[in-house]
């Protein structure tokens, strides 16, 4: 969670994974690397708003905890619009019969291109060409 929050709160979080990916896999991988995370995020805001997704996947997986926290002041929504204010007013009992049953959050994962495009360690710990 602490990575993330460091590239959500970077101004330049692609960097950042650039970064990891290559202390992981060699810096000789840095131009695929960096070709792959341009083709799956291609500007610093699409990246970020899939690493705030992460981070609130939980919260927002579970509305009753959601609603809870946004009544308690632990869960701040910019701009305040008018629902919010109300689900804020409202008793716990009324504002929850407004929720639905169930939600499920899907988070975009990289494309399984991303993954190929990175040079694999062979057994002997070389790394593999691409083809």
């Amino acid at each position: 969670d602490a990575e993330l929050r460091d590239a959500l709160l970077s101004d330049t979080p692609k960097r950042l994974l650039i970064t990891k990916l290559a202390d992981q896999h060699g810096k000789e991988a840095v131009p695929l690397i960096r070709q792959q995370v341009d083709l799956d995020y291609p500007t610093q805001d699409l990246f970020r708003s899939k690493v705030f997704v992460q981070l609130a996947e939980p919260l927002l997986g579970e509305p009753k905890q959601f609603l809870a926290q946004l009544k308690l002041g632990m869960v701040r929504v910019l701009p305040e619009t008018v629902t919010f204010k109300i689900l804020k007013l409202l008793p716990a009992s009324m504002s929850a019969s407004l929720l639905p049953a169930e939600t499920e959050v899907s988070v975009d994962q990289p494309t399984s291109a991303a993954k190929s495009a990175l040079p694999q360690q062979t057994e002997q710990g070389e790394v593999a060409a691409i083809d």
